[in-house]
């Protein structure tokens, strides 16, 4: 299955800009990205991001022992909206290095339960996460509660000048 997000620059410049604000004592900033889901190509999934939600500062935790860690009130506020507008729920973060990032063990773990309780919320929705580093990205997306996430093959900026990033296979494991 080809997974493909899609979101305009004006969005991805958002969401990099928050991205590499400081904090007073998280490592990284996270963030979710609101998508709309088009299956029109039964092979493929297109994410169209709609917009960028920065998780307010007071809702990070302080916890030296990970990059960034957030509260239920943020993620309960981005489930709220995803319900009432059935769009999907794009988890971001961002390392700090060139070239193609990988999730880390945490990340891993932490999706694991974080993104398929995503699916509570009912209908249709996809919902995953994005890791970006300097100059790439990779994602995960899961399709249902129960499946196994499926990797995004394809990321494209749109407005000037147009990206595509195609990140390579076993990036995701």
């Amino acid at each position: 299955m080809l997974i493909h997000v899609k979101m305009t620059r004006h969005v991805y410049e958002k969401m990099r800009a928050d991205l590499n604000r400081p904090h007073d004592f998280a490592y990284e900033r996270v963030g979710f990205i609101f998508a709309r889901k088009d299956t029109a190509d039964k092979d493929a999934i297109l994410l169209l991001a709609t917009e960028y939600y920065p998780v307010p500062d007071v809702h990070y935790i302080d916890d030296p022992k990970v990059g960034a860690k957030i509260n239920s009130s943020a993620i309960r506020s981005v489930m709220e909206r995803a319900y009432s507008s059935k769009e999907c729920i794009l988890h971001v973060h961002q390392h700090d290095h060139s070239g193609a990032p990988r999730f880390s063990r945490l990340d891993r773990l932490e999706y694991n339960k974080m993104i398929p309780s995503f699916h509570n919320i009912g209908g249709g929705a996809i919902h995953g996460a994005l890791v970006f580093s300097l100059d790439n990205a990779v994602g995960l997306v899961w399709t249902s509660k129960h499946d196994s996430p499926e990797p995004v093959r394809k990321l494209t900026i749109v407005g000037y000048p147009i990206e595509t990033l195609k990140p390579g296979a076993g990036l995701y494991v």
